[in-house]
């Protein structure tokens, strides 16, 4: 087996096509939420999304294949009259294509990150998932993630 490289990327176009498989599964699983996949809407919304010098994307690479991607955002709260200013890291997609999934390869990206926002002096970590994903939930745990806010919503 070849060994997992995790590189930076910055590339919007290969980020949109490896999103697909993923906005997919959302489409079909929150059809009123998510909209079909589009190539060229999605390499758009990368596009501006890396322009922006708090956004860091790395992929994971076997050879010459993309196997599974992650973005993440610095995050940069100001003090209010209710909260303490603080940085944090806010892992906005993790995606490991299917037939790559149970390998390790999102653990890897994970740990990848963790390490990464320890090196800027990032002690805050979060990450969300929808509650039908149940194999983000364990992998989140396992990288030791802990639930710190629920999210609920009411549809009429």
């Amino acid at each position: 087996m070849h060994e997992i490289r995790i590189e930076p990327c910055r590339d919007a176009e290969l980020l949109a096509t490896m999103n697909r498989e993923i906005q997919e599964v959302h489409a079909a699983w929150y059809p009123r939420e998510f909209k079909p996949w589009n190539q060229e809407a999605s390499t758009t919304f990368f596009n501006v999304m890396l322009e922006d010098p708090n956004t860091f994307a790395w992929v994971a690479m076997r050879d010459e294949m993309a196997l599974a991607y992650v973005i993440a955002l610095v995050q940069n709260r100001e003090e209010n009259a209710f909260r303490y200013a603080h940085k944090s890291l806010h892992i906005d997609q993790l995606s490991v294509n299917a037939s790559f999934q149970r390998q390790g390869i999102g653990g890897q990206l994970l740990q990848h990150v963790i390490q990464w926002a320890a090196e800027q002096k990032i002690n805050r970590i979060t990450i969300d998932h929808w509650a039908q994903n149940l194999a983000a939930a364990t992998l989140y745990t396992q990288a030791g993630f802990t639930n710190y806010m629920y999210r609920m919503e009411k549809i009429k």
